[in-house]
Parts: C-alpha cells; structure tokens; sequence
C-alpha cells in the first residue's frame, strides 16, 4: 500500500502499534536500514504510478506472527527530514508499507 501521511500521523502509528516505541525523532541512528528504502513498486503490482521511496528515507520492518500462525514482515518504508540530521520523518512523507509472509526453513 502506498500512501501519503503527516509526521504526526505516522509517529502514532509507529508507536500505538509497538513497532517504534522510542527515538522516533532519531531514525538514522543505525537500527533502520537507510537510503532508497523499501520494495520497488512495480515489484508489487500497485495501481498508479507509484515511486520508490528515495533517499532521505528508512526502512523499519517488524516481524509478528499473523491470525494463522505463519509469521509476516511489516516493512514501513518512510522519508526522513532532509533539514534535520537526527532523523525525523518528513512533515509530510510518502509511506510504502508492504506486509510479506517469512518463509521458514
């Protein structure tokens, strides 16, 4: 899915889902992958013309397990703030947020 949103918008999420809980003004503080981030969109069969999230940007995945027991990857790929070295999410970003099965060996 991809998706425009707020700064303010996306913190919430990040945290009311447990995904981001702290240092969320301080993305690129090396525990996110960083640079032109998330999966390409024609990979995915999104409708429109959707980019590639490009750099400034982040990538944070989480792992869960779903309804049926398999366990999924959460990928959020967001644009941090070029005007702020610390990390912070745009105030107005570009989100691609793609949820994968894991394949277990």
């Amino acid at each position: 899915m991809a998706f425009r949103s707020t700064s303010q918008a996306m913190q919430a999420y990040l945290r009311e889902n447990k995904i981001v809980t702290e240092g969320q003004r301080n993305l690129n503080d090396g525990r996110f992958e960083l640079g032109d981030v998330g999966a390409a969109p024609s990979s995915l069969g999104l409708c429109g013309n959707v980019a590639q999230i490009q750099a400034p940007a982040v990538l944070i995945d989480k792992r869960h397990e779903a309804l049926d027991g398999q366990e999924e990857i959460v990928d959020i790929a967001l644009q941090l703030n070029p005007a702020d070295r610390a990390g912070s999410i745009r105030p107005t970003t570009s989100v691609l947020l793609t949820v994968t099965e894991s394949s277990r060996p």
